[in-house]
């Protein structure tokens, strides 16, 4: 459960800090939807379509990071809006899944059992569930595959994100734009070095943190900032070629790792960036004829109705 719509119903509300809808950004989702699910099932050959959550990531920072952007350039920035916003599309529907874990529950499992799930429940709600799975157990290991509320980790890096990236935002935006940037790029890649020094070190903490995953949703952040500030984009060949690389990327990141696979590190840029390709492809072939389709992208939507996303 990942609010990868980034909270505005990805561009589709009045506010004018909101973004031009894109419909094969929902495409792109769909595929992240996809790799999760058939993960999750163990289907062959998705092993690695955990990674979906990784394309979800960009997606958020994209979003959000251009939403928050020109609010604050055009001045029409709220924090409560913007966290009024936030509640409204995950709270709802984050509680109804919650009350239907727990009721289920009370049904089906012992008393132990239970009570690790209202454990589990207590951090959901409280948006820090990645640091309580990360305080008590991997990922990938059989007892977290059972937890039904395990794919609320994503959600909670994502809401502990919102918290400080606006601020951030604002921290930086008297400062020129090319340093704004350039400050943003470096906070990015100090998650990312951050990751790769503590992924064999401290799996489960690179996993499940904000810190070592922030690299990810400022991946799209940096774009959005990119073309938010009027900088050049990529020609129609180079356009072209960043589509079918980008869908390539992903492609591969599906498919190529499995739970033995040191992750996020330096893994994870395949996915990452293979999202940051596509997404900035913009009008490409593979943007508009097959992410843009309308059967990907009405599977896109499906994680948008309610908490806009979904988690590993």
């Amino acid at each position: 459960m990942n609010d990868a719509a980034a909270g505005a119903g990805h561009g589709r509300t009045a506010s004018a800090a909101s973004l031009p809808y894109r419909r094969d950004i929902d495409g792109l989702r769909a595929i992240a939807v996809i790799a999760v699910i058939l993960f999750h099932a163990g289907v062959w050959p998705f092993r690695s379509g955990y990674v979906g959550v990784d394309v979800f990531f960009v997606i958020s920072g994209f979003l959000i990071g251009g939403i928050v952007y020109r609010g604050l350039a055009t001045g029409q920035f709220s924090f409560t809006a913007f966290y009024v916003r936030r509640a409204r599309r995950i709270l709802p529907m984050l509680w109804v899944v919650i009350a239907a874990t727990l009721a289920l529950g009370l049904l089906l499992l012992s008393a132990s059992e239970l009570r690790r799930l209202g454990e589990s429940a207590a951090a959901a709600g409280t948006a820090v569930s990645n640091i309580y799975f990360w305080l008590t157990r991997s990922y990938f290991s059989q007892d977290a595959r059972l937890d039904p509320l395990l794919m609320t980790w994503s959600l909670g890096v994502e809401e502990q994100f919102y918290l400080f990236f606006p601020l951030l935002l604002l921290a930086t935006a008297r400062l020129r734009p090319a340093v704004q940037l350039a400050g943003l790029l470096a906070v990015a890649a100090g998650s990312l070095a951050l990751s790769i020094v503590l992924t064999p070190q401290a799996p489960q903490a690179s996993f499940y943190l904000l810190p070592t995953r922030g690299w990810e949703l400022g991946t799209g952040i940096l774009l959005a900032v990119w073309q938010e500030q009027g900088r050049p984009g990529l020609s129609r060949r180079w356009r072209e070629v960043a589509g079918v690389a980008g869908l390539i990327a992903i492609g591969v990141a599906m498919v190529a790792f499995d739970a033995n696979t040191p992750f996020p590190g330096l893994a994870a840029l395949l996915p990452a960036l293979g999202t940051l390709a596509l997404i900035g492809a913009g009008e490409s072939l593979v943007n508009t004829r097959l992410l843009a389709h309308r059967l990907p992208v009405a599977i896109g939507l499906v994680p948008t109705r309610g908490t806009s996303g979904i988690g590993r």
